[in-house]
């Protein structure tokens, strides 16, 4: 609409995930953190990944919370906060690097994944839990209906609330029956590079 483009010369290729996180499994993670149920949160320690809602909501609940990220340059005073709130409720793993094994085992051992972002395309890290297993709580701003459907549940990031209900629900829920399938089907790399080449091959011919 801004550039007054003709849409049926837009090709839309989405993000995508490993099929390594579809094979994963908790041992490593129950081996060196330990064993229990818990909510995840991977991502960035910032205002628009929005983990201090998450960790006020599992508070709530009464829901054991593993983190695994840290504040970028300038936020700092933001994760000292986020660590001050979570108390010993929260387990504070170092990031991790995108396929370290401790990582990927984290997303199976997950009951739960939360991302209540401000914003998402749709997060990588809520593909790869998805694909792994878990049950996903998302927020609706950014693309994440695209990608989700039905299959996620959504909760807006200043709706405490919301968030606080939709991490009760999954809990008890689990993950939709057709989650892991639906990523498995149309997220995988794979296809993710056939449909780059598609786009290459529309604008040579």
């Amino acid at each position: 609409r801004l550039f007054g483009v003709d849409p049926a010369r837009f090709s839309i290729v989405p993000n995508g995930v490993l099929p390594e996180f579809g094979w994963a499994t908790p041992d490593l993670f129950h081996e060196r953190v330990g064993v229990f149920e818990f909510v995840l949160f991977v991502g960035r320690i910032e205002p628009r990944k929005n983990p201090l809602g998450v960790i006020r909501a599992v508070r709530r609940l009464g829901l054991p919370l593993v983190v695994v990220g840290e504040a970028p340059p300038r936020f700092e005073d933001y994760e000292r906060l986020c660590r001050r709130e979570g108390g010993g409720q929260v387990v504070w793993l170092e990031p991790r690097d995108h396929q370290d094994p401790l990582l990927v085992s984290a997303y199976a051992a997950a009951r739960v994944f939360a991302l209540c972002s401000w914003f998402e395309t749709p997060g990588l890290s809520a593909l790869e839990a998805a694909l792994a297993g878990a049950a996903v709580v998302v927020t609706p701003h950014g693309s994440t209906r695209s990608y989700f459907g039905d299959d996620a549940i959504y909760a807006r990031p200043n709706r405490l609330d919301e968030i606080t209900s939709a991490i009760a629900r999954a809990w008890t829920e689990g993950p939709a029956p057709g989650l892991a399938g639906r990523i498995a089907s149309n997220y995988l790399w794979d296809h993710v590079a056939w449909k780059t080449a598609e786009a290459y091959d529309r604008v040579a011919n």
